[in-house]
């Protein structure tokens, strides 16, 4: 069975017009509060912190067109300032910050076809340098890093639903292919364990899937995930997702229905156990998300309540997961803020 937890606190109320900047947020775990706005209205971007603390947004979808274009988050200075431009143009791309303190750019679409290229940044020369293909074009995939360094990425959306796994390497720029998946996944939940192993878990055919990837044996088992873990509320799909530093997944938004949804839950998947969190204010889909070096949680752009939107929000992170009870009803949402 899974356990869930919901907070019954309320949030205090913040004023309307209130835009607080990144440095003077309060550290409090039950609500979401306003950050500084992003350059440009975006969707289907990625997001990844990197060493320095600083935040690199990349890609997605600005004024009708596919993007290379990259802008970077400062929390020190609250601010965002534009970087240096992908190599090319894509969106519902997958990115990863790689041991070598790169961030590794794959997949996406151009606009119309899905890609298979991959490219690294170097935050040091402020460089992208393109590296070897996909073996497969892919979308919605997902990526994490093994115990040796090198890169997992799974699933996504080709032509069709992916099985596909396959391995990048950053020392060579090289990929290999991996044992695929018991089930097609995209826009899933996918880890690195204590151990070394990676958990997947998602939905394919309309049922929740889980496996276990052990990269020593280059194979999937299959796990045992209840159904309700994935509940009514709650969709993977186009949601944003960011992996906490206690190595639970924060999964935010998602396009259920019309607009989307607001909920947010942080998802333990080795122990089967989904906990709700506070919702994110307006419903946001195709949006961005990165956790920062000190926990907290930042979420840009994306669909809002069905309009491209640039707006940002961030919450103190699990810290407010201390003080959950047991029971009750989704209370703790925060207001519902302009765009």
């Amino acid at each position: 069975a899974v356990s869930v937890r919901v907070f019954t606190k309320k949030p205090t109320e913040l004023s309307q017009t209130a835009r607080l900047c990144m440095a003077d947020m309060q550290a409090m775990g039950t609500e979401w509060l306003r950050a500084p706005h992003t350059l440009n209205k975006v969707t289907g971007h990625a997001m990844t912190t990197l060493r320095s603390g600083n935040v690199i947004l990349t890609g997605g979808e600005a004024d009708g067109a596919c993007s290379n274009a990259v802008c970077v988050f400062s929390p020190v200075d609250s601010e965002w300032t534009p970087g240096p431009a992908m190599l090319m143009p894509r969106t519902r791309h997958a990115q990863h910050l790689l041991p070598t303190g790169g961030i590794l750019v794959c997949g996406g679409i151009d606009g119309t076809n899905p890609l298979n290229t991959a490219e690294v940044y170097d935050p040091d020369t402020a460089e992208w340098t393109a590296v070897e293909l996909m073996s497969v074009a892919r979308s919605g995939h997902r990526l994490s890093t093994l115990a040796d360094g090198r890169v997992l990425a799974t699933g996504g959306i080709g032509k069709e639903p992916l099985v596909q796994a396959e391995i990048f390497d950053p020392l060579s720029g090289a990929w290999e292919n991996a044992a695929p998946l018991l089930e097609a996944l995209s826009d899933h939940v996918q880890v690195t364990e204590g151990d070394g192993r990676v958990l997947v878990a998602g939905i394919s055919g309309g049922a929740p899937k889980a496996a276990r990837y052990t990269p020593h044996d280059d194979a999937w088992e299959a796990v045992n995930i209840a159904a309700t873990a994935f509940g009514e509320a709650l969709t993977l799909e186009h949601s944003a997702q960011s992996v906490l530093h206690d190595g639970r997944v924060l999964i935010t938004g998602g396009s259920a229905g019309e607009e989307g949804t607001n909920v947010a839950a942080i998802c333990d998947a080795s122990r089967g156990e989904w906990i709700a969190v506070p919702k994110i204010g307006r419903k946001r889909w195709l949006h961005g998300q990165a956790t920062l070096l000190d926990g907290r949680v930042l979420i840009v752009g994306g669909m809002i309540n069905g309009q491209p939107g640039k707006t940002a929000m961030a919450w103190q992170g699990p810290g407010g997961v201390d003080g959950a009870q047991d029971g009750g009803g989704a209370d703790g949402a925060p207001p519902a803020y302009p765009v």
